[in-house]
């Protein structure tokens, strides 16, 4: 949400949590796209491997293109505006069901629009003055260590004040219950909370009772600490800025791959089966300052990071999709859904001949490969160990790179061709990774 982005907005080799395993989607962020647009997308989409498509917020905002203006809702019963109309929404819907794809309601509960767009008063079709806290309005949040302040506080920036529901209140509680309730029988098959954290728990205890079993929700919370985060685990999956602060160091010049190996042991990511991870989303894209890394080379090697992983549930953001790493990273994990990720020590790999801080080595089980590079410069190893591979022939998602694995004189697996039988080891270029996934029990043939 705009400038409310933000403020709502080493184990050498380790195995993930098998308990990430619970739940498994691939999301889309379809970021401000209209309705009729993304339902043109679905096949191709489907194809590269997502499972659910995330649209902006639906429910009627103040008529104004402009992106944040979708997170400040005037009529949460009403779906209208740039974004599209009910019938189009259930037509979205109902199209994405028929392919197998699942449509996921990015949803504003916390606070309605600036009152500037309601005539500069609080009354909306559903709410007046008693249903916010400081109907004054003068009360905008400022310290983000103050619990009350966060939970109950106005946000506000320089362009507008958002007014805070009072939350506590039964007849508030209603009516967010009705509305979701009206999303889900348009069919809508999950929810992205957004401002999760500037709403009490005991209120999403209660609301999140009319989802039913076996739906899929999760909330933004950019919690400062594990333990803020913690508050809101127990009850929904949530965003995992943790990760993404680490990712941002680990991919940053002089970063440090081995940070990645297993970060929520060290406190440094939340575990898998609550966390929704991404390296980018709407609003740290649209904002310079906001949770951005080095460049959008270091974005996309973290994008191919989370996506390569296969763990948690993943979020693609928009613009990102159609970048090269992305897709290669997407067939990657496409093929290998359900295999377990293991980070391989470099050492064990190629001896000294490559730098565990700036190359990693991620295996899906026995059966696929990526090798990332942070380096600006080539890594070009002529002996390449692996020890956990299948022997076989392995394709690279992004080209047509074909790379043997075999079992050498000395009893040991290795790569025994790469990219012709004239040589073995492994090339990357800088900054780049490769995505090897086994296409035959047999040698490659070149």
């Amino acid at each position: 949400m705009q400038l409310f982005a933000r403020t709502l907005c080493f184990a050498l080799a380790a195995c993930f949590s098998a308990s990430a395993y619970a739940r498994n989607e691939r999301i889309f962020q379809a970021f401000d796209q209209p309705f009729t647009k993304v339902e043109t997308e679905l096949d191709g989409l489907k194809a590269e491997g997502f499972t659910a498509i995330q649209i902006s917020p639906p429910s009627k905002s103040p008529n104004d293109a402009t992106w944040y203006i979708r997170y400040q809702p005037i009529d949460l019963q009403v779906i209208e505006g740039p974004l599209g109309n009910e019938t189009q929404l259930r037509h979205l819907v109902a199209t994405a069901h028929a392919k197998g794809l699942k449509i996921i309601a990015d949803t504003v509960l916390n606070h309605m629009a600036d009152v500037k767009f309601v005539g500069g008063h609080l009354r909306y079709p559903e709410f007046s003055e008693n249903d916010f806290h400081f109907a004054d309005g003068k009360h905008c949040m400022a310290n983000f260590n103050d619990r009350r302040e966060v939970t109950t506080y106005w946000l506000c920036d320089q362009n507008a004040h958002l007014p805070d529901l009072n939350t506590s209140s039964p007849y508030v509680r209603g009516v967010h219950k009705k509305f979701l309730k009206k999303l889900l029988d348009i069919g809508i098959d999950g929810f992205r909370f957004d401002a999760v954290k500037h709403v009490e728990p005991e209120y999403w205890a209660d609301v999140l009772k009319v989802i039913p079993q076996g739906k899929f929700y999760y909330g933004e919370v950019i919690g400062s600490t594990i333990g803020e985060s913690n508050i809101y685990t127990g009850l929904m999956a949530i965003t995992d800025f943790h990760l993404l602060r680490t990712m941002l160091t680990a991919f940053s010049f002089n970063g440090d791959m081995r940070s990645l190996v297993d970060p929520a042991a060290f406190g440094a990511a939340l575990p898998d089966n609550v966390a929704v991870v991404f390296a980018r989303n709407h609003d740290t894209a649209m904002h310079g300052d906001f949770f951005n890394f080095g460049d959008m080379q270091d974005a996309l090697l973290a994008i191919a990071f989370v996506v390569a992983r296969g763990v948690s549930d993943i979020l693609v953001y928009r613009d990102d999709a159609d970048k090269a790493l992305t897709k290669g990273a997407m067939a990657f994990d496409k093929a290998l859904r359900g295999l377990p990720p293991f980070v391989r020590d470099a050492g064990a790999v190629c001896g000294g001949g490559c730098d565990a801080r700036t190359t990693l080595f991620l295996e899906r089980g026995s059966k696929g490969l990526m090798i990332l590079n942070t380096a600006n410069f080539f890594v070009d190893v002529r002996t390449a160990h692996m020890p956990a591979l299948e022997e076989g022939c392995y394709r690279e998602t992004q080209g047509s790179l074909r790379v043997t694995v075999a079992r050498g004189g000395d009893g040991q697996k290795a790569v025994s061709a790469w990219g012709s039988n004239a040589r073995g080891g492994f090339n990357i270029g800088p900054r780049s990774a490769l995505f090897l996934v086994k296409d035959s029990p047999n040698a490659c043939e070149f």
